[in-house]
């Protein structure tokens, strides 16, 4: 058996430049503490983006928490900007809640009429606004 003496190793301790370190490190503050950093927050029923260093909303009123952890997941990548996804956002928005409140509505005259034809007429009604929220769900969902 041989043993190995510390040169048959050929690893050195290097001496470590502690003023370059200490640059390097400084450099590395100053660029994450002048990145903006997003997360998602719950609101009542609906969920926000806030940037976390002022907790200020900066996207508003997202239907669910997939569609707000995508917009984040974009926003602190830097793909996109909180202007840009509420500019993208606000006529999905508007589709969103109409036919919500729309079937609100058609349940509402299904629970109090009692003519058949007009339930049938209310369900189909019904059917169809889902059918576009979600599409408009899915729409957000890639605004990422």
């Amino acid at each position: 058996m041989t043993t190995m003496s510390k040169r048959d190793t050929e690893h050195t301790l290097q001496k470590s430049d502690s003023k370059n370190l200490a640059k390097k490190l400084r450099d590395l503050h100053n660029k994450l503490s002048e990145k903006t950093v997003y997360a998602v927050k719950k609101h009542y029923n609906v969920y926000a983006i806030a940037d976390v260093s002022t907790n200020k909303s900066v996207v508003k009123n997202l239907p669910n928490y997939h569609i707000a952890d995508l917009i984040t997941k974009g926003l602190n990548r830097e793909h996109t900007t909180p202007e840009s996804v509420n500019i993208r956002l606000e006529p999905l928005m508007k589709i969103y809640n109409h036919h919500q409140q729309e079937i609100l509505f058609y349940n509402n005259i299904i629970k109090n009429t009692s003519d058949l034809d007009r339930r049938l007429v209310m369900h189909d009604r019904i059917l169809d606004s889902q059918i576009h929220i979600e599409d408009a769900i899915s729409k957000m969902s890639s605004i990422h």
